[in-house]
């Protein structure tokens, strides 16, 4: 007979005849479980000290409202003779499958104290791999293997690197969706999340494979997913269902993003390419923009005219005024998105005449010459494309200059957004590369005024320094070059900067140094500066 005596229920276990009641200190009341050693209620139960029992902690993932806050595991003990093999504690576990882990050499905290029992030890006994009294067992799902390194058998991070994501199911059109969810770690794979949200969830979908850890869909704990049926959504579709939503009607409608002054920018030209290959995030603002974006490959250009508009009385006709102003007037009432007018400067006339559709390998005398079709310039008198001047419009000014009529649009890497302004020439003119284009405006002697700008054209294969412009000026306008002051206009902060050369401000020390290029700081010189000469006694 054995006799087993429990000591407010926690177990304390005595076997044998040689113990008196006195000894292990019985009291009144006490439960005792007379046993015949072999067997209980008809079943067979291995006894002695090979089959001593042992108390393990037996540790899992929380799932969904399980623990406290902050509680990554839910923990339970379980007793198992020390003779039984780990698989028959598998199989006692609520859920078996996946992935095993054993710590019998210290704290549970400790990440490094974390083993993987391989699946060949799972014949051995508990004894036999060093499980005791006390030992801990972390058992994790098959889809918990982020969790742990494979190769070493290491646990890979534990409950500092732990945390939730929450998965929303938007599978379903329900006035209250369901939400679970998640433990995942900064490596857990996407697809892993997904498979456990869909178990949770019990939608028994057909998945696609994301590759993406949460480290890499930079992805904060805490962060809210959801479940959606099908692949990412193409501009198309997400242009069609804004429609869906908005009520308008046909499809001559296209997207384009909102820029960092809320105005509508870049479009989405690439229809059939998804959100995410767009690199269309999530909180980015779209706006639907009436007009049908070109075919693959071709560009939709806004034409505007041209003309600069600086001290007409000195240079320009009646007429000519008359015709500025006209110009200006159908500014205002006619702009490429009908919005805002768009004469918006007090010294260039632009007035938008149409937009062109041309293909990107088309060259930039073929854009003028479909320019020339608009019905705008069919009123102006234009021999041909070499009477025209082109430039990108930045900030409702001229930007760059586009000089080479024989040079593909694609090659000046124009983009979606790209307006050219077309200004008109008395003469023709074909710009090498090495020719910089100026305004260049003489002062009127006794006033502080200038007299209407001319177009210099500058060669600067040589040098670009200020000596080498006082030079070109006084060549220009027939003056001694220690007779005349130069400055270049910031027409953006309404400055002049006088362009001064180095023998007039440094020491002669340093005059043997190399002059600084007038394209670099702070000048920055390009296509269409306005440079003002003063000429003085």
């Amino acid at each position: 007979m054995g006799v087993t005596y429990w000591e407010n229920l926690d177990g304390l276990i005595f076997s044998g005849d040689e113990m008196t009641l006195g000894g292990i200190g019985l009291a009144d009341g006490a439960d005792v479980f007379v046993w015949n050693g072999k067997e209980v209620g008809g079943m067979e139960v291995l006894s002695g000290l090979d089959h001593e029992p042992v108390l393990l902690n037996v540790l899992r993932l929380a799932g969904y409202n399980e623990g406290g806050k902050g509680q990554h595991f839910i923990e339970s003990q379980h007793a198992i003779p020390c003779s039984a093999e780990l698989s028959t504690l598998w199989k006692a576990l609520p859920s078996p499958g996946g992935i095993i882990l054993m710590n019998s050499s210290g704290s549970d905290k400790e990440v490094e104290n974390w083993k993987v029992v391989p699946e060949e030890d799972m014949k051995k006994t508990v004894r036999s791999v060093g499980l005791t009294d006390g030992s801990s067992i972390l058992v994790l799902d098959s889809h918990d293997q982020s969790l742990v390194n494979m190769a070493s058998g290491n646990l890979t991070a534990f409950t500092h690197d732990i945390s939730w994501l929450q998965v929303k199911n938007f599978c379903r059109l329900e006035a209250e969706e369901k939400q679970v969810k998640i433990t995942a770690t900064i490596e857990t794979v996407m697809s892993d999340i997904k498979i456990k949200a869909i178990q949770e969830l019990q939608l028994g979908e057909d998945l696609v494979p994301e590759d993406y850890t949460v480290k890499e869909a930079e992805l904060k704990m805490g962060s809210l997913l959801g479940l959606c049926h099908g692949k990412a959504p193409t501009s198309t579709q997400c242009l069609n269902l804004m429609l869906e939503k908005s009520g308008l009607p046909g499809n001559n409608w296209h997207l384009r993003r909102i820029d960092w002054c809320y105005e509508a920018g870049e479009a989405l030209s690439e229809e059939g390419a998804r959100l995410k290959e767009l690199n269309v995030c999530s909180g980015d603002t779209l706006v639907i923009t009436e007009g049908k974006l070109p075919p693959k490959g071709f560009l939709k250009v806004p034409i505007w005219w041209y003309k600069p508009l600086m001290h007409f009385r000195h240079q320009e006709s009646m007429q000519d005024q008359m015709n500025c102003m006209t110009c200006m007037m159908g500014a205002l009432r006619v702009s490429p998105a009908g919005d805002s007018p768009t004469y918006v400067q007090s010294d260039i006339g632009l007035c938008y005449a149409g937009n062109v559709e041309i293909s990107g390998e088309a060259f930039l005398e073929d854009l003028k010459i479909q320019a020339m079709t608009l019905p705008f310039f069919q009123e102006l008198s234009v021999p041909s494309p070499e009477f025209l001047r082109a430039w990108t419009l930045e900030s409702k000014r001229p930007g760059k200059l586009l000089r080479n009529n024989q040079q593909q649009l694609n090659e000046y890497k124009l983009g979606g957004r790209t307006e050219i302004c077309i200004e008109p020439l008395q003469k023709e003119e074909n710009l090498g590369p090495s020719d910089l284009l100026l305004r260049v405006q003489m002062g009127i002697p006794g006033e502080r005024d200038y007299y209407h700008s001319v177009d210099l054209v500058w060669d600067i294969s040589k040098e670009c320094t200020a000596w080498a412009l006082r030079h070109r000026l006084a060549a220009h306008y027939s003056l001694p070059v220690e007779k005349i002051e130069i400055a270049k206009y910031f027409p953006e902060k309404f400055e002049w900067m006088t362009i001064s050369s180095w023998t007039q401000q440094i020491s002669k020390r340093k005059r043997k140094k190399k002059q600084e290029s007038l394209q670099s700081a702070p000048f920055h010189l390009k296509d269409g500066d306005i440079i003002g000469v003063k000429p003085f006694c």
